[in-house]
């Protein structure tokens, strides 16, 4: 059995139109077309309803189109649909709402170049939260509970919302997200990020690709910070910290420094260091002869700072005076300085002879004045060697050095023993 009813309605029109001397006509047209079919057709029934709303003028042509339609039969199968189309002289689109009770599926597809969602509430202010625009799907702004995609391309990415441990790296393939801006506010997890000359991987940091000796990741890093601890860097310039145990190669303190605990040093330029000596009995030389009693390599303190060094003896000596010509005469001790094997201090160790032909033996003490031996350093050597001395009546004190007045002996000064020290302190 089938019921169907066709109703038209048509409007037609030839318009004659004067332009100047020419005479056209202009065909115009609007047509609605209504169509409803009921058909009971062998197991299944058929209800549907179409309407055509449609115009024309010059062969340009604009059409809507609607349809109702639900089929249904004797075994369970029951669809039922809704398509609303517009067709602007070629320009297409519209929407099909379907339903199937069998499958227990719907759908809404909606064909479009543009596909425009309106808040009502904000219509007039043309507030659009979703846009689907050649192809590509625009949210100006979204929720999204759960996001699977192949590849995610963004401006930014505002992580505020995204649940802790929702991404993970498992979950993103490789190369699937690129961005000129990824903003974070929660937390980040991947055993490996690679950001142009930073790398983070596996608990290790380094900065500087390329531009240091620090080896990682087959490449070389200007700043590397290992696993286990270990900071390599060229340069850290830092204005407070604390440091429990630290190995420095080369350091220089530019202003104060206070050490509370106890310094241990095998080598520190610039502090007070030296040299003690010593003697047993010895004949001093004479004849202009000099014996070298101590010697000392004087540290350099790398051309920072002056160095002054001072000499102290003491010990006891005896000798043989006499008097020859109606003169009297005695021996001394005369001692000298050599730096780097030039001389550069001499002096007489002062004790009071005595007449006579015997030995006399007395104690002496000598210090010497500063000498400033630069800020490169040298090689000391102290000397002594015996001199001797006349006195004239009114004419004062002469000295010879190395003169010998009493030639039937070895020495005239014996020393039974002597001690000193030489000591160096920079000179600020």
């Amino acid at each position: 059995a089938m019921a169907n009813t066709v109703q038209t309605v048509k409007a037609d029109l030839t318009k004659l139109i004067n332009e100047g001397d020419a005479k056209n006509t202009k065909d115009m047209q609007a047509a609605i077309a209504e169509t409803k079919t009921a058909l009971v057709e062998g197991d299944k029934v058929i209800a549907k309803s179409i309407q055509d709303v449609s115009t024309k003028v010059q062969g340009v042509e604009g059409k809507v189109q609607t349809q109702q339609q639900v089929i249904q039969d004797i075994n369970g199968n029951l669809t039922a649909k809704y398509v609303a189309s517009v067709d602007a002289n070629g320009v297409f689109g519209g929407f099909e709402l379907y339903g199937d009770a069998k499958t227990k599926t719907s759908k809404f597809v909606v064909v479009a170049d543009d596909f425009i969602v309106v808040n009502p509430n904000n219509h007039s202010s043309k507030a659009v939260p979703f846009e689907v625009r050649d192809g590509i799907t625009y949210l100006n702004n979204a929720c999204v509970g759960n996001l699977d995609s192949s590849n995610i391309r963004a401006g930014g990415i505002n992580a505020a919302c995204i649940q802790a441990g929702a991404i993970t790296a498992e979950k993103i393939a490789a190369g699937s997200i690129t961005g000129d801006k990824i903003v974070a506010n929660v937390q980040l997890q991947t055993p490996d990020l690679l950001m142009g000359s930073i790398r983070l991987n596996n608990g290790a940091a380094g900065f500087g690709k390329g531009l240091g000796p620090y080896g990682g990741w087959d490449s070389t890093w200007s700043t590397i910070i290992y696993a286990d601890g270990t900071l390599c860097t060229n340069k850290i310039n830092a204005s407070a910290g604390t440091i429990s145990n630290l190995n420095v190669q080369n350091c220089t303190i530019a202003q104060d420094c206070r050490v509370l605990g106890t310094l241990y040093a095998d080598n520190i330029v610039g502090l007070p260091s030296g040299k003690s000596f010593g003697h047993g009995e010895f004949g001093v030389p004479r004849d202009g002869n000099w014996m070298t009693i101590a010697e000392h390599q004087i540290r350099s303190p790398q051309g920072r700072f002056n160095t002054n060094c001072q000499i102290v003896i003491r010990g006891a000596a005896g000798s043989y005076s006499g008097s020859q010509s109606g003169a009297s005469f005695g021996s001394y001790i005369g001692i000298r300085v050599l730096l780097n094997g030039s001389q550069i201090y001499s002096e007489i160790v002062t004790q009071t002879p005595n007449t006579g032909w015997e030995y006399h033996t007395q104690g002496y003490s000598w210090a010497s004045p500063p000498f400033n031996i630069g800020s490169n350093g040298g090689y000391l050597v102290l000397q002594i060697t015996t001199v001797n001395w006349w006195r004239y009546s009114n004419s004062g004190v002469q000295y010879n050095w190395g003169a010998n007045k009493n030639g039937n002996r070895d020495y005239n000064i014996l020393s039974s023993s002597m001690q000193g020290y030489i000591y160096s302190a920079i000179d600020k």
